[in-house]
């Protein structure tokens, strides 16, 4: 039913209508997941009694209380190579990017967007999940909530369920049901998002440039909502078919991430070119059975042991970086062994864009006055700042919640200076009205 309905309200109203009913369903999940978090919060004594519990464990204390993983591969994966491969591949609010009016509310929008997912949205839970441990003993849960085999016959706890026995626990029953229509919006939000954002770009970038060229709107428009219900039944099938959810979302991660470099390099490099992209996206398909294979992860326990990473953070992030490599790879063959994008297309999309890097044979087609000239110091302090926004809220966050004193202060500093940054720089870079000169 909420798919059903979902898919039609995103069918009928457009990219205008999903914003605004995602912002609806956003409103109700999180002031559910919210108000859990201050009861759950509150039961366990607040940030200085969840401080003093887990420092009561003494070495799994110890261990809770890292702020991030010890310096090596596995840390460099998750703050950098991560995100950065991430932003070529599929992100849904690219859509709601190239829908604002100029570039400075784009950079708004992501830091205000930054601050949402990193902060905001997840806190709830990690703030519930770290209480849970001193409400719910292991015992209690094997009693009552119930248990799972693991891959080595061990009967361990159910944790997955913890969440909904806090939920049962601590909110009266009229809450309950809107903690319950909470998470249906937060499904419903993300489904409709997901299914708009997959419909839009077939129908921009395949039906309607290779498909079904010069047709009316009407036609397009209506093959986008086609296309809506095609993937809305075949993704219900998938789901009804497939039983662990866990797999699915390791699936979602890496097909977007493999072919991650060489969709960021056709915006720094003349010489990429379309087949790179087909191939590297059909071949991460390809790799990514591999090394979910029981071959694959008797290669990726080896590679492990000559990385020296160790437990499933290593085991993740050794599964990543090896679908990088070999999409990268593969991907920069074609780009050698092809040929070039038609140099029309070429200076068509320079004028366009203006991006940086490698175009200086575009450049000598398009015209000098063409190149782009935005400070690069300017755009450097601008991709700092809104680094450490993000990271400034999610370590004033931290700080907080587990009464870690020492970092709220600095951690707020940062991210009142770097939005500081981020609003002078702007001014800079876009002083009229948000908008640069366009020279025709």
């Amino acid at each position: 039913a909420m798919v059903t309905i979902a898919l039609v309200y995103s069918a009928a109203s457009g990219v205008h209508g999903v914003v605004w009913t995602d912002m609806v369903e956003f409103a109700i999940a999180m002031v559910c997941s919210i108000g859990l978090t201050l009861i759950v919060y509150g039961v366990v004594g607040w940030n200085t009694g969840l401080h003093d519990k887990i420092q009561g464990l003494g070495a799994r204390g110890d261990e809770l209380m890292k702020l991030t993983p010890a310096f090596g591969i596995v840390l460099l994966y998750y703050f950098f190579i991560h995100p950065i491969f991430t932003q070529g591949g599929y992100n849904p609010h690219i859509q709601r990017f190239l829908a604002l009016k100029n570039e400075r509310e784009t950079v708004y929008m992501t830091i205000y967007a930054n601050i949402i997912n990193f902060v905001l949205k997840p806190f709830p839970f990690y703030v519930c999940g770290l209480a849970s441990i001193f409400i719910f003993t292991d015992e209690y849960i094997l009693a009552e909530l119930g248990s799972i085999v693991s891959s080595t016959g061990e009967v361990i706890p159910d944790y997955e369920r913890v969440y909904p026995a806090l939920v049962k626990q601590y909110l009266p029953i009229g809450i309950t049901g809107l903690m319950i229509a909470g998470f249906m919006s937060a499904f419903m939000s993300s489904f409709d998002t997901n299914i708009h954002n997959a419909a839009s770009t077939f129908t921009n970038d395949l039906y309607k440039g290779y498909l079904a060229k010069g047709k009316s709107e009407h036609h397009y428009v209506w093959a986008a909502r086609w296309f809506m219900v095609f993937q809305t039944v075949l993704a219900s099938i998938i789901g009804i078919m497939v039983d662990d959810i866990l797999a699915l979302m390791m699936i979602g991660i890496a097909l977007p991430i493999a072919p991650g470099m060489v969709k960021l390099a056709r915006f720094i490099w003349w010489r990429v070119n379309g087949w790179s992209e087909v191939i590297a996206q059909i071949t991460s398909v390809f790799v990514i059975a591999f090394v979910m294979s029981p071959w694959g992860g008797n290669f990726l326990v080896w590679l492990m042991d000559q990385l020296g990473v160790s437990g499933n953070d290593g085991f993740f992030v050794t599964r990543q970086l090896v679908l990088i490599l070999l999409s990268s790879a593969i991907s920069l063959g074609v780009i050698l062994c092809t040929k070039p994008e038609p140099m029309d297309r070429l200076v068509a999309f320079y004028k366009r864009v203006r991006p940086y890097g490698w175009w200086d044979p575009v450049i000598a087609v398009a015209g000098e006055k063409y190149r782009n000239r935005e400070s690069r110091w300017a755009l450097v302090i601008l991709t700092l700042g809104i680094t450490c926004t993000a990271m400034g809220a999610i370590f004033a966050a931290v700080g907080f919640i587990l009464a870690r004193w020492n970092l709220v202060l600095p951690s707020m500093s940062i991210l009142v200076v770097a939005g500081i940054a981020c609003h002078l720089t702007l001014k800079k870079l876009y002083p009229v009205d948000g908008e640069t000169e366009v020279v025709e």
